[in-house]
């Protein structure tokens, strides 16, 4: 009976290790945050360009209200967003790069509707996925995204800390803990490949999955006050094309963040297709709430559950072996 209780002491210890593996898609995200009218558009052109020449999907975080005059970028995002090829899927990037933490549970929730709605008239699909400005955020600000309707949300590692809920979580959490660029004291300014790369396995190994943050600063020459919107940093360029070229040269695939949530939820609904959409006029920097009330922007554009998720394939084999062996070894001891 000793020898019995020993097997099925390693057997169990076996089942445990095996459990305390998250699930791994063995993928990556990159989001393109501070998608924008007038603002360093040939840095966001570039970056798209340059997954567009990787055939990689990239994730498009786009702040509505500051979105949709600008008719050249415009055009050249809606195009993208059209050409299925690209793989572009679209995130709301707040409404004015607004600190959602500042804004009331019932300001969030009647602002995501403006933005969402906006967002919609312009491209013609419902945003789902949101990537909170500054990646700050509040649980009001999870319950305002359950009310209307997302299903993503990404912030940053260290400003949304796991565990991390992956098998039911009503909003899926898919932070980044890579970055092309590093916020310095006066700019941003371009990481290294091997920074990048060795963050996306840190987070692959510890997570089952990985995001990056990508913004068009890192992107321009900085001029010491400000950045040049007529230069890309040619360096920092050359370093994308050289993560995205190890990440699938060691056969991590590359998708968008509703592709991470597809890989833990494969029968999710997706959005809907899109299709060209008329221009209409642009909102002023008021948001206009429900019941004639207000909230003021900026001007400036700027849950606790075991990680592990279900049990995959290999975690049932175990326990189905557990069980066999345990039941063999008690006949046996009988």
């Amino acid at each position: 009976m000793a020898k019995a209780l020993a097997a099925l002491s390693l057997l169990c210890l076996l089942f445990t290790s095996t459990l305390a593996q998250p699930k791994n898609c063995n993928c990556v995200a990159f989001r393109l945050d501070d998608i924008q009218d007038f603002y360093l558009t040939l840095g966001q052109k570039t970056v798209m360009d340059t997954f567009a020449s990787f055939n990689a999907p990239l994730t498009l975080g786009i702040i509505a209200g500051s979105f949709g005059l600008d008719i050249n970028q415009f055009i050249y995002v809606l195009n993208a967003i059209n050409t299925p090829s690209k793989g572009i899927d679209v995130a709301l990037n707040g409404w004015l790069h607004e600190d959602w933490t500042t804004l009331s549970l019932a300001n969030q929730t009647a602002l995501l509707t403006q933005s969402v709605t906006h967002l919609q008239s312009l491209i013609n699909r419902r945003a789902q996925t949101f990537v909170p400005p500054f990646n700050r955020w509040n649980a009001d600000l999870i319950s305002a995204l359950k009310t209307g309707g997302f299903d993503i949300f990404s912030s940053s590692v260290a400003l949304d800390p796991p565990p991390y809920d992956t098998v039911n979580p009503g909003v899926w959490r898919f932070p980044y803990l890579a970055a092309t660029g590093v916020q310095g004291a006066t700019n941003v300014y371009g990481s290294t490949a091997d920074k990048v790369i060795s963050d996306i396995r840190s987070q692959l190994a510890n997570f089952g999955y990985a995001v990056v943050l990508v913004t068009p600063m890192e992107f321009h020459q900085w001029t010491g006050t400000t950045y040049d919107a007529n230069i890309v940093n040619a360096t920092t360029v050359n370093m994308l094309s050289d993560v995205l070229s190890n990440v699938t040269k060691s056969g991590i695939s590359i998708t968008t963040l509703r592709g991470i949530k597809n890989f833990f939820a494969p029968n999710s609904p997706v959005p809907p297709p899109t299709v060209p959409f008329t221009l209409p006029a642009r909102p002023t920097n008021t948001g206009n709430l429900p019941g004639g009330s207000t909230v003021n922007l900026p001007d400036t554009p700027g849950s606790t559950n075991n990680q592990n998720g279900n049990l995959n394939s290999s975690s049932q084999v175990v326990f189905s072996a557990v069980a066999l062996l345990l039941m063999l070894l008690l006949s046996v001891n009988m």
